[in-house]
């Protein structure tokens, strides 16, 4: 291979990786912050853009802490599509579910959970 191809490669391997690894905490920096006005408190941010986490506590309707896992699914975006799976975690509550927004809709699938019967009589 010639210096000019193995430099390229390398300069490409060196975006996919940065794009692949980047971190969740440094996009929540640069957005400054986007739910304010919500009562929701974000109290850390970890994991990469594609699979990563938020920490955060409630002050309605339910109050407490509660954590927010996603997962976006890479492939699916080389079809035109933003997809992601969704999983939230209270103390009184978890649920589960796939979600898509794309050119060929959007929508809300094999969404799953648990809710605790004293958070329904409230």
């Amino acid at each position: 291979m010639k210096t000019r191809s193995l430099i390229l490669v390398g300069l490409l391997s060196f975006a996919f990786f940065v794009v692949a690894l980047f971190p969740a905490s440094l996009v929540w920096r640069m957005a400054g912050g986007a739910l304010s006005g919500l009562p929701v408190t974000v109290e850390q941010v970890g994991g990469t853009v594609w699979s990563g986490f938020l920490q955060t506590r409630v002050q309605a309707p339910v109050p407490g802490p509660l954590l927010i896992h996603w997962d976006l699914k890479g492939l699916r975006l080389l079809m035109g599509e933003l997809a992601l799976n969704l999983r939230l975690e209270g103390a009184q509550y978890r649920l589960e579910g796939n979600g898509f927004w794309g050119l060929w809709g959007k929508g809300v699938a094999d969404v799953n959970g648990d809710v605790q019967a004293a958070l329904l009589e409230q």
